[in-house]
């Protein structure tokens, strides 16, 4: 699945054999004119291509948008719903069971999306801090969230999302030195986090042995 910011579509290839690749289908979103990321959901023998909407490719606007799209057939993808959340530059998603975890790059905004109707999904539950930017997150093996904090302060936040209606922050960490993390890598206790810098970039390494208490 390769996502076309450019145009608002979305590609569905054949990988089988990584010497020829081949496209299986292509789905242009009517009224939708750019998408940025996707994630992969399978239930009940249907699987879907989740997605958001990120920025538009020439001028920069920042999207809110969040759709779902069957592709259990890769040949005749259909798009089923897409619902605005209020998060500008809608980023990376995290899914666990039938929800969608999804931050933006211009908001302060972190959402909880459930899609277990993929006709009517439904926002239950928005958290807001001012450092809640961009959010790329991922759930590690003790089902905590983490999600990177972008920003001049970049860093890391955990989530308890035992009860996705009703998640909380556990901790969270910012530093200069984290300016602009985006990303989330999980090895062990650690938690390496990519940085946008513009000279260069880097990377953070945080130790997540206590989710309560991060360490840089």
């Amino acid at each position: 699945i390769v996502t076309d910011i450019s145009r608002g579509g979305l590609f569905i290839l054949d990988v089988s054999n990584p010497k020829k690749l081949t496209k299986l289908s292509y789905l242009n979103f009517k009224n939708v004119e750019n998408v940025l990321h996707t994630k992969i959901y399978q239930d009940k023998g249907k699987t879907y291509a989740l997605l958001t909407g990120g920025f538009h490719y020439k001028t920069y606007e920042p999207s809110d948008l969040f759709a779902i799209v069957d592709i259990t057939d890769p040949k005749s993808p259909k798009l089923i719903s897409k619902i605005n959340t209020g998060v500008l530059g809608t980023e990376g998603i995290s899914i666990k069971n039938h929800y969608a975890y999804v931050g933006g790059y211009m908001s302060s905004k972190f959402v909880v999306i459930d899609f277990s109707n993929p006709k009517n999904m439904v926002i239950v539950k928005e958290l807001n801090k001012p450092y809640y930017r961009q959010m790329v997150s991922k759930i590690g093996s003790d089902g905590v969230l983490y999600a990177a904090l972008w920003g001049e302060k970049g860093g890391l936040a955990t989530f308890n999302i035992e009860d996705p209606k009703n998640i909380r922050e556990i901790s969270y960490i910012t530093n200069k030195e984290l300016s602009k993390a985006n990303r989330v890598n999980i090895s062990g206790d650690y938690i390496f986090i990519p940085l946008e810098l513009e000279e260069g970039g880097g990377v953070g390494v945080i130790d997540r042995s206590n989710p309560k208490k991060l360490i840089l």
